[in-house]
């Protein structure tokens, strides 16, 4: 079966995937994830979802703290590369992978999960982005968390407009979908759309937060030479961490995340 577009182009760049987020940003971002996921991670061994997974970043810290991992990608190079470092690390007992659509994940048992995740936009970039949601939410335990992030609607227009791209900006705002911007078509998310499809499919909303609020639209080149000094990157992680769940400006994070409770 041939792969789909957003497949195609994981696959393509899976052995370059690592270091193509190596920026300081980057950092700032992980820290911020992981600060959330511990929050919500369960304590003793439990077994986790990571849908989407990719290189399979998350699923190995989640393997290291004695978890038993199922890590889902639908590309199969990223899933490949997943595989060598997981081999490497000599983690294979603790995670399975299964190469999976995240919008019918028919390999996976309904309330199988203590934890679910999908972090990295898999949701934005599946095309059926409800399906995944109900998916996610379908096979998660009863009580347990479903974590993910998403593109955010609004970051995405302000890029479109600094980039003068009013084709796509006009196909954002009629549908909430572009193709920028890469060349597969992503969902943009709104804060309360988001919410509201977790509340659908029985997904009790416990936080909303930005990946990240308030340096995001600083110039690339300029934020990177800013977080370079040792200083100035703790002060930065640290007020992004505070307000990252203030709400007036979650929207126009450069991604957001949300977490909800399976009632």
């Amino acid at each position: 079966m041939k792969e789909s577009k957003s497949a195609q182009y994981h696959s393509k760049i899976s052995k370059d995937y690592d270091n193509m987020y190596q920026e300081k940003y980057w950092d700032i971002h992980t820290a911020i994830e992981l600060s959330k996921l511990n929050k919500y991670l369960p304590k003793q061994k439990s077994r986790i979802l990571d849908a989407g997974g990719g290189t399979g970043n998350f699923t190995i810290e989640f393997a290291k703290q004695g978890h038993e991992v199922i890590l889902t990608d639908i590309s199969f190079g990223m899933l490949e590369e997943a595989k060598k470092k997981i081999k490497k690390l000599g983690l294979d007992d603790k995670i399975r992978i299964l190469k999976q659509d995240i919008t019918n994940m028919k390999d996976l048992k309904s309330g199988y999960f203590d934890f679910v995740v999908s972090l990295g936009d898999p949701v934005s970039y599946c095309q059926k982005e409800e399906e995944a949601i109900k998916e996610l939410a379908r096979v998660a335990k009863s009580g347990s968390y479903v974590f993910i992030t998403v593109d955010s609607f609004f970051n995405t227009m302000l890029k479109l407009i600094m980039d003068m791209n009013y084709r796509e900006l006009e196909n954002l705002e009629e549908t909430s979908k572009t193709r920028y911007p890469f060349d597969f078509i992503e969902h943009n998310f709104k804060v309360d759309e988001l919410k509201n499809l977790f509340e659908k499919y029985n997904l009790r909303v416990i936080e909303v937060f930005g990946l990240l609020n308030l340096v995001n639209k600083i110039e690339k080149e300029k934020l990177e030479k800013i977080l370079s000094n040792e200083k100035n990157f703790a002060i930065i992680k640290e007020l992004e961490l505070k307000y990252s769940s203030e709400p007036s400006i979650i929207g126009i994070a450069g991604h957001i995340g949300i977490v909800g409770k399976k009632k």
